[in-house]
């Protein structure tokens, strides 16, 4: 997907493309990096083979449209986001964002991307509803969730065991009504 939208009068700075072979890789070593992986999901060392054949798998999953998330500037991956779970009938699905390092976090990127997704989203797939969960206390996130017009639907508590501890776990979306044009 090479589709590049404005936000408001905000410069685009990111794009959401296909993951292609050699993005392969660097996925393995973020989806390895504990620190980055908790901010949304338990973390369990993976191997390069069980990494390799999900990486193939997901590229052809119906029910997921993962993308790579672009610097326009210099191509750079600096994430992935995907939509998953993907319900057709409901014309529902679930939103998930990860970036790659720390370094790349509170520019902007990530909204910026979102932004797309939600396009893309109930653009292209005819979606009414888009949601996701992010643990309450990943507050930078929440509050970027928020600021792109998701809604608190639900506040489940401890409902993650994350690291050595129990995290509660804010349920958040945003209907087709509710996106800007």
């Amino acid at each position: 997907m090479e589709e590049i939208i404005s936000t408001g009068n905000q410069k685009v700075s990111v794009s959401l493309s296909e993951l292609e072979e050699p993005d392969r890789l660097i996925l393995f070593d973020w989806i390895n990096d504990k620190k980055l992986v908790e901010l949304n999901s338990f973390f369990k060392p993976v191997t390069i083979e069980a990494h390799t054949n999900w990486f193939n798998s997901i590229r052809q999953n119906k029910s997921v449209r993962i993308f790579g998330i672009r610097i326009i500037e210099n191509n750079e991956l600096i994430g992935s986001c995907q939509l998953f779970n993907i319900n057709e009938l409901n014309r529902a699905a679930e939103l998930q964002i990860r970036l790659g390092s720390f370094d790349k976090m509170g520019k902007g990127y990530g909204s910026q991307a979102v932004q797309l997704l939600l396009h893309y989203g109930f653009e292209n797939l005819n979606l009414q509803r888009i949601y996701l969960n992010v643990f309450a206390d990943n507050i930078r996130a929440y509050k970027s969730y928020r600021k792109n017009g998701f809604a608190e639907e639900g506040h489940l508590r401890r409902a993650a065991y994350i690291g050595d501890r129990f995290v509660d776990v804010k349920v958040m979306s945003i209907l087709k009504e509710e996106f800007p044009k």
